[in-house]
């Protein structure tokens, strides 16, 4: 009874590939996608700019949105569109900022 309280209250620990922000499902063998409603800025992550190493304010909404592109270990260090993203991530959906753009 206690792992499954304990299940319960932790919920899904899987984090935003960018931000690090934990999947907000509650049970961490849910079905579907994870996914997070407020997505903090990617430098909460560790994400910087790889060309000046300045941290990086964006959300992931508002990059999913834009034109951009990322760079991580899951791209081989080769930069990516943040369009994309799924194609790498296939198990988070991200919902893009749809007001800024």
């Amino acid at each position: 009874p206690y792992a499954i309280l304990a299940n319960d209250m932790i919920g899904c620990c899987k984090q935003c590939p960018f931000c690090k922000t934990k999947c907000e499902h509650i049970n961490p063998d849910h079905p579907g996608d994870h996914r997070v409603s407020i997505h903090r800025p990617q430098c909460l992550g560790g994400y910087r700019r790889l060309d000046t190493q300045i941290i990086t304010l964006n959300s992931c909404t508002d990059s999913v949105a834009g034109d951009g592109t990322f760079q991580s270990k899951d791209t081989n260090d080769k930069p990516y569109p943040y369009k994309k993203y799924r194609d790498i991530y296939k198990d988070w959906t991200i919902l893009p900022n749809s007001s800024r753009y």
